[in-house]
């Protein structure tokens, strides 16, 4: 529906582009001087859809065209890596977008955090919030800008160091290297989605995810992921691993109202590409957090060996498991020493 609202629409997407929207597809093409098949392919993988002759580009498109050609053309890095490189870029910003709308929106009291009733309702109720939104999408802006560029170099210097640091192999675009790696979800979440209203189970999910990364941060691990329900944590001692498998259950016990946990962990190689991790261990682990009980870790027979003799943990043999694509499979439950 055309109406009122797109103007003020119009200024709050110039505010967040820094400019506004000048050149079409083709036309950003032409002046980038690359064919649209490129800039086509630069666009869709930042994750957006194809926009046909809109003008829905501005300067600051047209300039990153140039600097990540230039890269091309330099000999720094091909296209399949830019391309990947923009990919990787465009999956983390979006889900980073989506949690600052959702802080900029929690501060403005007036403006919906959803949509309810017909699209006329729906717009009468927006129409009112565009001006407390713009309100707080200008306070906030600088700030976040600079966040996310403080926290890049961070990340980056970290992940920077790690890298010289451990011992890896180069293969093509992907790196092996040998980690230990933890799986926690929380039991029955299933169960709990249909049974608890939408708000309460967002609370619960949102908890849960923060706990969680607080307590992999300290210990030293590094979260790869959150899903839901579920963590992805990895490091290369496996004893830091699982320490934080401890605390985690010992960290959502004393969150009140928070749900009991499972952890799996597996030892062994693990393949990371784009900030992810795959392979084997990274599936043995998984089926390791299905296979435990509520309350408990469960670690395969590469991370118990290891730990053999560390005097912080104690193993228990639990009987073996026949697991789908893996074959027979020994779990060992993990307690801390004197638990």
């Amino acid at each position: 529906m055309v109406g009122p609202l797109e103007p003020s629409v119009d200024r709050l997407t110039r505010l967040a582009l820094g400019a506004p929207t000048r050149y079409t597809a083709a036309e950003l093409a032409a002046e980038a001087k690359v064919p649209l098949s490129v800039t086509s392919r630069l666009w869709r993988a930042m994750g957006f859809a194809d926009v046909a002759d809109e003008r829905a580009f501005t300067r600051h498109d047209l300039e990153m065209v140039r600097l990540l050609m230039g890269l091309v053309d330099g000999g720094l890095l091909t296209l399949d890596e830019v391309v990947e490189l923009v990919r990787g870029v465009g999956q983390t910003t979006a889900r980073l977008a989506e949690w600052q709308t959702e802080a900029i929106v929690r501060r403005r009291p007036g403006v919906p955090t959803s949509a309810t009733g017909d699209e006329q309702s729906a717009e009468a109720e927006v129409g009112p919030a565009l001006p407390e939104l713009m309100e707080g999408t200008k306070a906030l802006l600088p700030a976040l800008q600079k966040l996310v560029v403080y926290a890049w170099r961070r990340q980056l210097a970290t992940a920077l160091s790690r890298s010289a640091a451990g011992s890896v192999e180069r293969e093509s675009e992907v790196t092996t290297s040998r980690l230990t790696v933890g799986f926690a979800d929380i039991v029955g979440f299933t169960r709990l989605s249909r049974e608890l209203p939408d708000d309460r189970l967002a609370e619960l999910i949102e908890s849960f995810d923060s706990i969680s990364a607080d307590v992999i941060a300290a210990t030293g691990a590094r979260l790869i992921k959150t899903s839901g329900d579920e963590i992805l944590f990895v490091a290369p001692d496996a004893g830091c691993v699982a320490e934080t498998a401890l605390l985690l259950h010992d960290a959502q016990a004393q969150d009140r109202g928070q749900q009991s946990l499972r952890v799996g962990i597996a030892t062994g190689s693990v393949i990371s590409r784009m900030g992810d991790v795959f392979g084997t261990t990274v599936n043995r682990a998984s089926r390791l957090t299905v296979l435990a009980r509520p309350r408990t870790t469960f670690v395969d027979a590469e991370t118990m060996n290891t730990l053999t003799d560390d005097p912080n943990f104690t193993f228990r043999g639990v009987r073996p498991r026949r697991v789908r694509g893996l074959g027979l499979i020994r779990p060992w439950s993990l307690q801390r020493a004197g638990g």
